[in-house]
């Protein structure tokens, strides 16, 4: 994949992604495979004032011969005939109908605990020398694809539940959960989904390099150990280049999931004008779950804090509207918080509320003393159940010694 200016466009290029300037705003518009086969398209793409630059896909120039060139007019009523062009189209699969959370929540948890297994297999596959089964990771990512398609706060939802002994294996998949969830939010085709979902199970795959007394060190890096974890998303790209089968998209995810718009990322410090908003989606998302796990050498941080904490770094690290967009997915009231209600009780939020955001569904685990109920109740808040109980702030689980995970399994 190649970065290019509108002007540098040529016939016989397939465009993979173009980047479009809307005043001080920029956004991205994803096309699979468009070949500029004829002088119309030509002009089209490389109209000033619209494209700020574009993508293409150097696999895939087609040499357009003189001979099959027609005039501008000529060309509308005939398509351009070029070079043998291979490509293998998948058919198209079923439309996906959106169900509700309670429905989806059961197929959701299934889905994450095979990928989970899914990860943890390829991983043990590399680091003993095999090679990955694209496949199997491949038909893992559209399983994924289908649950966020039919209900993507259902799995965003699992995301919470963390596995403090399997972090990494964790880490991939509710990275691949949210950035699949941010691909479809932000509008992109099912092919797309698809292939970032493959890219953002496999974009830690290089930590198999890196030792476990480094990854799993309670204390601070030396400079010399920082620089080795540093050298994790290198060892990525490496390891998914050597597999001819794995796209492109997931080696840039692997290369570039520490990079920062400002230019204080790894492993190539690639400013904003260098780095693919796909990476800056997967980046944010990799910070968020990070911030919000529990690790050897730090507590996780309680998700109102860990938003707090991205939403300083927009316009910086991150791009703006994709730190809105974490917001709007992982909600006003994210699941896991703990909160302390009007009333005084304690409790959990277990699941959003799709009719009403503002009053989701929260397990009470104390009565307004803060003593630990034998039995937590689950209620919506906004009901008559409810009894018009409303949040008012929200909790460190960790200072309080609450385990919310417990509470949520």
């Amino acid at each position: 994949i190649k970065r290019i200016l509108p002007e540098e466009l040529k016939l016989g290029m397939f465009i993979e992604s173009a980047v479009f300037e809307k005043g001080e705003m920029r956004s991205a518009d994803f096309v699979d495979n468009v070949l500029i086969d004829s002088i119309k398209k030509l002009k089209k793409y490389q109209e000033k004032g619209v494209l700020k630059y574009l993508y293409i896909d150097t696999d895939k120039f087609v040499e357009i011969k003189e001979e099959h060139l027609k005039p501008e007019k000529e060309e509308e009523k005939k398509p351009l005939v070029v070079e043998k062009v291979e490509e293998i189209k998948k058919p198209e699969p079923e439309e996906v109908e959106p169900v509700p959370f309670k429905e989806e929540i059961k197929v959701a948890v299934e889905v994450k605990n095979v990928a989970h297994n899914v990860v943890k297999d390829f991983m043990e596959n590399v680091r003993l020398g095999k090679d990955i089964d694209t496949q199997v990771v491949e038909t893992q990512a559209s399983d994924m694809v289908d649950s966020v398609l039919r209900n993507d706060n259902a799995l965003v939802s699992l995301t919470r539940i963390k596995s403090f002994d399997e972090y990494t294996f964790n880490h991939c998949v509710n990275v691949t959960i949210l950035v699949t969830t941010f691909a479809k939010r932000l509008g992109f085709n099912r092919s797309r989904l698809e292939r970032l979902a493959t890219g953002s199970l496999l974009h830690d795959v290089g930590k198999v390099k890196i030792p476990d007394k480094i990854l799993n060190k309670p204390g601070r890096f030396t400079p010399e150990e920082r620089q080795i974890v540093q050298n994790h998303p290198a060892f990525g790209a490496e390891i998914l280049e050597k597999n001819k089968l794995i796209n492109n998209e997931s080696i840039r995810l692997a290369l570039e999931h520490h990079e920062r718009l400002d230019g204080t990322g790894y492993p190539n410090k690639l400013t904003e004008n260098e780095l693919h908003i796909d990476s800056n989606i997967i980046s944010i998302c990799d910070v968020y779950d990070a911030l919000t796990s529990k690790r050897v050498y730090k507590p996780g941080f309680p998700l109102p804090k860990a938003l707090r904490i991205i939403l300083e770094k927009a316009g910086t690290e991150f791009k703006q509207n994709l730190v809105q967009t974490l917001i709007k997915i992982v909600g006003i009231f994210p699941v896991g918080s703990l909160v302390e209600l009007n009333s005084g009780e304690l409790a959990i939020v277990s699941e959003p509320n799709e009719n009403d955001v503002a009053n989701p569904w929260i397990i009470m685990i104390t009565d307004w003393r803060k003593k630990i109920l034998p039995e937590p109740e689950k209620v919506c808040l906004g009901t008559i159940s409810a009894g018009g109980k409303e949040i008012i702030k929200y909790h460190d689980p960790n200072e309080l010694g609450i385990d919310t995970d417990k509470y949520l399994l």
